[in-house]
């Protein structure tokens, strides 16, 4: 039986493992920063029980401020807003109960805050 030094393997293993730990890491964030989301909707409602057919064109933001204070510690307020573009549908608030509904009111609400 032949004695063979393992210590080379051994190290290269140790450090091909260790390698991953050396690579750069990303920049930090940015202590205060916007976030948002912008959706456009549209539907289409043909419901035989009403006598008109419903389109609901509606766009909804999302926006919030983000906070970053380090230690693994973060902020965030966000509202968000819904508009219509016209009364060919029942939203649910609208009134416009002659239409098929298609639930998406406008209004704006605060969404979250922690």
């Amino acid at each position: 039986m032949k004695n063979r030094n393992v210590a080379p393997l051994a190290l290269a293993c140790i450090s091909a493992c260790a390698a991953p730990a050396c690579v750069f890491a990303a920049d930090p964030p940015p202590p205060l920063r916007l976030e948002w989301d912008l959706r456009a909707r549209h539907e289409h409602v043909a419901d035989d029980a009403f006598s008109h057919t419903a389109d609901a064109a509606t766009l909804r933001l999302r926006a919030g401020l983000r906070a970053e204070f380090g230690g693994g510690w973060s902020a965030l307020v966000e509202a968000e807003g819904i508009a219509d573009a016209g009364d060919g549908y029942n939203s649910g608030a609208n009134g416009e109960t002659t239409y098929p509904a298609a639930i998406d009111p406008e209004g704006s609400e605060w969404n979250q805050a922690w």
